[in-house]
């Protein structure tokens, strides 16, 4: 039969310090109390960037949300955050890689949709603009901004699509 270690409190000396084989919870511990601080932080740079974007300091919210983002990647609404603020930079392409990301990392929310919708009609991709939108109605088929952001991209996509069999 085998034999199983018991646990047993030692203390060290000179610092007096108890430590016992249950270390591991310990570190557990200590690496939930340190995502929930990244968390913290990461929500408070959020609070401060839609504060910048609200108040049109559209460099100070990039700079949040990126904070944001480097704390808490794969939180979707950082993403769609930055997004947007790239599209008022009239940053494009860094808008719709954001937004793509957005929607990578959560496809059932709506409003990345209308996020990337955006950012590619302002790239003057309507075709790819007018899909997202779809996708988007898709989930939530009474979105307005969804619906309003689709009316724009046919147009747009009904002018490359005759932009492109021109150049043909």
């Amino acid at each position: 039969m085998p034999q199983f270690r018991q646990k047993k409190k030692r203390v060290a000396k000179g610092n007096k310090s108890k430590s016992t084989d249950s270390g591991s919870e310990d570190e557990q511990a200590a690496a939930v109390a340190a995502a929930e601080q990244t968390h913290a932080k990461a929500q408070t740079l959020k609070a401060e960037g839609n504060d910048a974007f609200a108040s049109q300091k559209w460099e100070v919210a990039l700079l949040k949300f990126t904070e944001a983002i480097s704390l808490e990647p794969t939180d979707h609404v950082f993403w769609s955050n930055r997004s947007a603020t790239n599209l008022q930079l009239r940053r494009t392409r860094d808008a719709v890689a954001d937004a793509e990301e957005c929607v990578k990392l959560n496809d059932s929310w709506p409003k990345g949709y209308s996020r990337l919708g955006a950012a590619l009609l302002a790239d003057m991709q309507g075709i790819a603009s007018k899909t997202a939108y779809e996708k988007g109605l898709r989930i939530d088929p009474t979105n307005a901004a969804l619906l309003e952001g689709l009316a724009a991209a046919k147009v747009a996509a009904a002018d490359e699509e005759k932009r492109l069999l021109e150049e043909d």
